[in-house]
């Protein structure tokens, strides 16, 4: 019988965190599975013999010639100890290896429970309180967490592993189309025994396995059982028994060897390919340099080059103005909340996801001294008619987020909230609230500056970019002023100015937001309050942001009275709070201001990653409205070196470190940190997909 991947399952509602008990021995014992989280018999050691002795950590990382990362993946993180042992067995051995850990767990423990867990071995504690300090909430997806400046990396997956897996996607090399580069080199087969989780351990694991494996990567395992093993070698895996730990008699450990032989001899199945179409496949980047151009100095372009930083890359930054921040990115205060609809659409994944970064993100710039403005003081969003209760009462029933990242409140609760008595109930973000995006930039730039070599190039503007000799060249003046083998497209709106030929769907719009002074009854705000309008507790300036208007097309920057007006305007469905600002005509005409041109795409969401050669992809698939075989086209679209993060929005804020993110774990090869099908929603070439497969 053939084997083939299952399909991607829809995106399950919610998440549930273990209900666990604990015995006499302080062990947690799974309700749910009716099985222990870890041995009695030492469990530390047990993790070292079965996960790290099995897959030949110490040797393999001290021959690693490989410039990319090596990768591990886990199918149960539990209490995180496996990961927790295999980061101190990486600084054990002083490892020049980046290590990225993959794991995956549909039950996340309470940090509570975590903390409980983690207390009983001494030499783990300091790992284990900076494992905790970035535990994330119970929200389905992917969560990068960073530690040892960037060197260790864990992706924790929330969700089914049967959901989880078909969303990693895996490299193509350009050279040879039809292999797969390597994205797992070492597995963890943990979660609970086959017996009492039957439903992980299936073939589809397994065929997902070798998908995601190169020849040589290895697994280790604490179970012996028949099918497990049958499995394993049925998907490509040479699978040995070894002597188990304690009192378990036997385990399996193995490596894999390819298919090729197997299905040959046995003429049974086919090879296990990604289900992922050719046109939106990652392809294996070549460079002889890590040395990148970046173009913009906003929060985009500062976030890519705070990622790139971390791999090792040497930068160029040219922002067009006579500072950093100068655009989009230069109010003085940012709402930061994610974007939430009624189902787990792209929108509401990824900024639930990007919210979650960016608070790591700014905890670890503080934590390296940075004096970044902001409050995470909360966001209400009000909702002041029946049908925008009823919406928020849909997105708290369908999507069943933790309270501390979501929850509905009264009326009477706002109050509480905002400190402002608003007379409506609404959605209220506790862990959300305001930023200063100028700051941000400066900090992301000069944490990038001290890890690597950067430069900085201000009030240069570009006129034209060509490439020549596989080198992207930036001209000023008729003077090659900048060239490098990679070049990331950071410039907002334009970026089209330069690369017209792109023919990205991105429109450049006008706004405005308004600097109101602080009143009596203003300086009860206690939260940033968004409806049509945003308001924001005062900075220390004594200034509230109130904005902003939304003018397409419209890229004249010069301050306008009416737009105080129109913001002012669209505070009036919440009277409370638009009678707390002093609003006597002659004192609007006083306010001061800002106006920003922005950049956004045509559906909303920005446009990151990668971005294909554009005659060749439409050449490549000019067929595809045929709905033909992926197999009878090219298996990864031609690439260039050629990077975007644009389209951001009013959202720059939240989702370009994310997006800077997707673009870094691209140029180095790295699992991304994006399900499959969200790096898809984002991709510059949806547009071009779109356009092909309604071509007649």
């Amino acid at each position: 019988m053939a084997c083939t991947l299952v399909a991607v399952k829809p995106w399950r509602l919610g998440l549930n965190n273990a209900k666990i008990n604990w015995d006499k021995h302080g062990v947690p014992y799974a309700c749910d599975f009716n099985d222990v989280y870890f041995s009695t018999e030492n469990a530390l050691e047990e993790s070292r013999c079965i996960f790290i002795a099995a897959n030949q950590l110490t040797q393999r990382w001290s021959q690693w010639s490989e410039k990319r990362a090596f990768v591990i993946a886990e199918t149960g993180f539990g209490s995180g100890l496996n990961f927790l042992a295999t980061w101190r067995h990486w600084q054990q051995q002083q490892s020049h290896v980046t290590l990225v850990y993959r794991a995956i767990e549909r039950f996340p423990l309470h940090v509570q429970d975590l903390q409980r867990c983690l207390q009983n071995w001494d030499e783990l504690q300091y790992l284990s309180t900076a494992l905790i300090k970035q535990y994330p909430p119970a929200v389905p997806g992917f969560h990068r967490l960073y530690f040892e400046q960037g060197r260790v990396i864990l992706d924790l997956c929330l969700g089914d592993v049967s959901d989880i897996l078909p969303q990693w996607s895996a490299y193509f090399d350009q050279q040879t189309p039809d292999t797969q580069a390597s994205m797992v080199d070492a597995w963890y087969l943990d979660g609970f025994a086959p017996a009492k989780n039957p439903d992980m351990w299936t073939p589809d694991l397994y065929q997902h396995m070798a998908r995601l494996s190169q020849v040589g990567a290895t697994f280790g395992t604490f179970t012996a059982a028949g099918h497990v093993r049958r499995g394993l070698q049925q998907a490509g895996f040479k699978v040995d028994k070894q002597p188990g730990f304690g009192h378990k008699r036997e385990r399996l450990c193995g490596v894999y060897e390819g298919t090729e032989s197997l299905y040959t001899a046995q003429q049974t199945s086919k090879k296990p390919s990604s289900k992922q179409p050719p046109w939106f496949r990652n392809t294996s980047p070549k460079f002889t340099d890590k040395k990148a151009l970046i173009l913009g100095g906003g929060v985009a372009g500062t976030s890519i080059a705070y990622s790139l930083a971390q791999r090792g890359w040497s930068l160029h930054l040219v922002e067009a103005q006579a500072q950093l921040a100068r655009g989009a990115s230069g109010n003085a205060q940012g709402a930061v909340y994610p974007l939430l609809s009624a189902d787990w659409s792209p929108a509401t994944r990824f900024y639930l996801q990007a919210m979650l970064l960016i608070q790591r993100r700014l905890d670890s710039l503080r934590d390296a001294g940075f004096d970044i403005p902001g409050n995470w003081c909360g966001v209400l969003l009000p909702a002041s008619t029946i049908q925008q209760q009823k919406k928020q009462q849909q997105i708290i029933q369908n999507l069943q987020l933790p309270a501390k990242v979501v929850q509905l409140c009264s009326a009477s609760e706002t109050k509480q909230h905002c400190g402002i008595n608003l007379h409506h109930p609404g959605l209220w973000f506790s862990q959300a609230g305001w930023l200063s995006p100028a700051t941000l930039c400066h900090a992301q730039w000069h944490k990038a500056a001290q890890q690597t070599q950067a430069q900085l190039s201000l009030n240069c503007r570009i006129q034209k970019i060509s490439r020549h000799n596989g080198l992207w060249q930036l001209w000023r003046d008729g003077q090659c002023i900048a060239q490098a083998p990679v070049l990331i497209l950071a410039n907002a709106w334009e970026a089209l100015k330069l690369l017209p030929e792109l023919e990205l769907p991105l429109q450049a719009v006008r706004g405005q937001v308004s600097y109101p002074p602080q009143t009596p009854d203003s300086a009860k705000l206690r939260s940033v309050v968004c409806e049509t309008a945003y308001l924001t507790p005062t900075n220390t300036t004594g200034l509230h942001c109130l904005g902003a208007s939304y003018t397409p097309g419209d890229t004249d920057t010069t301050l306008s009275i009416a737009e105080h007006q129109q913001n002012l305007q669209q505070l009036q469905s919440l009277p409370a709070l638009a009678n707390s600002l002093d609003t006597q005509e002659e004192l609007i005409h006083d306010w001061a201001g800002r106006v920003s041109v922005r950049c956004s795409s045509r559906d909303h969401l920005p446009v990151v990653g990668a971005i294909p050669e554009k005659q060749a992809f439409f050449e490549d698939y000019a067929e595809m409205h045929l709905g033909k075989r992926f197999d009878t086209y090219p298996q990864e679209p031609r690439m260039q070196n050629l990077y975007a993060s644009l389209g951001h929005g009013s959202r720059g804020l939240l989702s370009a470190p994310l997006a800077a993110e997707l673009i870094a774990a691209q140029m180095n090869a790295e699992p991304l940190p994006l399900a499959d099908d969200l790096q898809r929603a984002l991709s510059p070439q949806r547009f071009w997909v779109r356009q092909l497969k309604s071509s007649t």
